[in-house]
């Protein structure tokens, strides 16, 4: 039995014990910073226990959410956030490896290792540059007028890489700036609680997007060197992005 480097731990192969050996390191690689990041992180001391607002005669319950316009349209915020980035991510490959755009094995594997770089960034950049806007909510806009821009430019196929790294860069922005909005509109206490019902968002996404491209591209005929599968793909994150361009509208105008 040969030693195992840390490259040989990422190769998926075949062999079931080649795919095991990945989940195991992934497990370890994940399990140190995330105890780190749970000793250092600490809910700020409040003064009101209520579900928000200063009124503390108002006691938190999940059916309130339910009925909270404000609350359902940030959840829908993050189910269509997060619904166009996994329609891509699964297809990233294929998108960029079809006749209509062309590109090498390595831009590719270039791209894809890249699109991880730019998923972290973008939580650090859009959730600092939140911080300094006069209404913070408004950094919504910004995340959907990008993605849906950069989805129009990427019409024309070569510019698919580029646009990758453009919506990794704000899938994760949508997971970075949603604590801080949900804490100015409901306040700091019960937040943990309130997140957590949003981030519920993310678990139907996962059933929703990569599926729903996958659905589509397939319909219209795949990714071959007519890209009609492309170009649908491409319209339906348009579409998609757009849409939730003017829920975040209404969200902005309804905060308290």
């Amino acid at each position: 039995m040969r030693f195992l480097g840390f490259y040989d731990y990422f190769k998926v192969a075949a062999d079931p014990a080649a795919i095991s050996s990945v989940f195991n390191a992934f497990a370890v690689f994940y399990v140190v910073p995330m105890a780190i990041a749970s000793i250092l992180l600490k809910k700020p001391k409040v003064e009101v226990q209520s579900f928000g607002h200063g009124i503390p005669s108002l006691e938190f319950h999940y059916h309130r959410l339910l009925k909270d316009t404000f609350f359902l349209r940030s959840w829908l915020f993050m189910f269509l956030n997060i619904s166009a980035g996994l329609c891509l991510i699964p297809l990233a490959k294929q998108m960029m490896k079809s006749p209509v755009v062309g590109y090498s094995e390595g831009l590719v594997t270039a791209i894809v290792a890249l699109c991880g770089v730019m998923n972290g960034g973008g939580r650090f950049l859009f959730a600092w540059w939140s911080d300094r806007l006069a209404r913070r909510i408004n950094i919504m806009l910004f995340i959907l007028g990008i993605s849906a821009g950069i989805m129009t430019l990427s019409l024309w196929p070569p510019i698919i890489g580029l646009a990758l790294l453009v919506i990794n860069a704000c899938y994760g922005a949508g997971f970075s700036v949603i604590p801080a909005i949900l804490a100015d509109n409901y306040g700091m206490t019960n937040i943990s609680k309130i997140h957590g019902a949003v981030l519920s968002a993310w678990g139907f996404a996962g059933l929703v997007g990569n599926q729903a491209a996958m659905f589509v591209g397939k319909t219209f005929g795949g990714y071959g060197a007519e890209g009609h599968g492309y170009i649908a793909v491409v319209t339906m994150l348009i579409i998609v992005y757009s849409v939730n361009f003017v829920n975040a509208y209404t969200l902005k105008r309804s905060i308290r």
